[in-house]
């Protein structure tokens, strides 16, 4: 087998694909193949890092959705020149156009108002409570 370092220190198992076919992965040696990545056995891990040392110390199970968060909160960004909160729960696109916030967050970009302002803001903060 064919260890390659990694840039962060780590290094990786590479076989070609002949041995690996041949249940020979571990005894290969051949650098003029193209070489495949050996995977881990067992089921990959689903939890980030830090859920993980949370879940070692504190000796609890918790569903990680660290990575759910920040795929769900997508920007802020300013159509039609109004502003609008978009992110996506679950997967589908929810925006707060037309919904609750009609009347608040209808200024111009160029003039930035105190209402818009809070608007912004009390919109983010509904987009969070959704979120968690």
């Amino acid at each position: 087998m064919v260890y390659i370092k990694q840039e962060d220190g780590t290094q990786k198992k590479f076989a070609c694909i002949s041995c690996i076919k041949g249940h020979r992965s571990s005894k290969c040696e051949h650098v003029d193949r193209e070489l495949i990545e050996i995977k881990r056995k067992g089921r990959p891990v689903t939890q980030c890092e830090r859920c993980r040392q949370l879940r070692k110390t504190k000796q609890m199970h918790l569903k990680c959705e660290c990575r759910l968060k920040q795929k769900t909160l997508r920007s802020i960004e300013s159509r039609d020149s109004n502003l609008c909160l978009e992110f996506s729960v679950f997967g589908r696109e929810t925006s707060f156009r037309n919904v609750i916030l009609r009347g608040i967050l209808t200024s111009r970009s160029s003039d930035f108002t105190l209402t818009s302002l809070l608007g912004l803001i009390l919109c983010t903060l509904v987009a969070f409570s959704l979120l968690t």
